[in-house]
């Protein structure tokens, strides 16, 4: 599975295995590799924005779900929804910050695990400046490990 991980300041490295847990049912999920968070570009007014993009506005991250063109006046999208509508585009809220990238993440026990889109949402393992976490797709369910008994 991969989560988006929202920092701020940007450009913070962060190691493998920092942990997040699901909520509802806390199970821990860790990353896998190393990933460096980067700075988003800032939203800007009649502006067109494809799905997946991502900007800062605000001193929020957000990440387009649906193209379109930004409005032509404001300091765009605010809130914390998942459908924030701003001209013809429509944004989700990720977190506060002004950084963020996605990190590839594996639940720590193995089985039949799970994470639905939006609640890999608590950080475990706190590192400074790292200040949310979020996975905008649900994640592949594991399985149980095969034995040969």
């Amino acid at each position: 599975m991969r989560a988006r991980l929202i920092c701020a300041p940007a450009r913070r490295t962060f190691q493998v295995g920092r942990v997040a847990t699901v909520t509802g049912t806390l199970a821990r999920f860790a990353t896998t590799a190393e990933k460096t968070i980067a700075a988003l570009t800032a939203w800007a007014q009649s502006t067109a924005y494809l799905v997946g993009d991502r900007r800062t506005a605000n001193g929020n991250a957000y990440h387009c779900t649906v193209a379109g063109t930004s409005l032509g006046s404001g300091t765009g999208p605010s809130g914390t929804g998942t459908a924030i509508v701003d001209g013809t585009a429509t944004w989700r809220y990720l977190g506060v910050g002004t950084g963020a990238v996605d990190a590839p993440f594996q639940a720590e026990q193995a089985g039949a695990i799970g994470a639905l889109a939006g609640t890999l949402a608590t950080i475990a393992t706190p590192v400074f400046g790292w200040n949310n976490v979020v996975n905008l797709l649900d994640a592949v369910v594991g399985k149980l490990k095969e034995t040969n008994t």
